[in-house]
């Protein structure tokens, strides 16, 4: 930021910067509301984020994979899972997975992860939860219903199936870079 008194000392010229660095991107309200986990290991999670600016660098993130009370019968710590960055398909919904991370949570709630930094220049990208193992064992993802973005998605590759809209929020969050 940046003031200067103007040649004829009658204004103050102010100058800045758009503001730029580390923030977060988020949908969820924070609140639990639900709860989901599939039956099988393999299958996908996935948030759509759309960044205020660009470039954006993906840096990591967030998620939230339920309490203590989803995992009845679990001994921690569960079942590793991946998270994925995907871009956007010409349809809007997941396309090609960029980079991939395993993630061993040791704990339920907030479970935070670090992506190697991809950079995207417009448009919207996604994070994916590719569950590992199978319930009790499995990671779910915790569901908030209060006020649905249609930005959630699943996937049943097992099944062989197509990416559908998600009822709720996944509680996924981004962690970026960017003005």
């Amino acid at each position: 930021f940046t003031a200067t008194l103007n040649t004829a000392a009658t204004a103050v010229d102010l100058s800045w910067l758009l503001p730029s660095g580390p923030y977060e991107i988020l949908y969820d309200d924070g609140l639990q509301n639900n709860f989901t986990v599939w039956a099988n290991a393999g299958n996908l999670n996935a948030v759509k984020f759309t960044p205020v600016g660009y470039p954006c660098q993906v840096l990591g993130g967030k998620v939230n994979i339920g309490t203590v009370d989803n995992y009845p019968g679990a001994t921690f710590p569960l079942a590793p899972f991946k998270i994925a960055v995907y871009d956007m398909a010409s349809n809007g919904l997941p396309g090609t997975a960029l980079d991939t991370i395993d993630v061993t949570p040791s704990g339920t709630g907030w479970i935070d992860f670090t992506l190697p930094p991809i950079t995207f220049n417009t448009g919207s990208f996604f994070l994916v939860m590719i569950q590992g193992g199978v319930p009790p064992q499995a990671a779910g993802i915790a569901v908030d219903e209060t006020n649905p973005q249609i930005r959630s998605s699943s996937r049943f590759t097992t099944g062989g199936g197509p990416w559908v809209p998600a009822s709720g929020n996944f509680m996924m969050r981004a962690s970026v870079s960017g003005p």
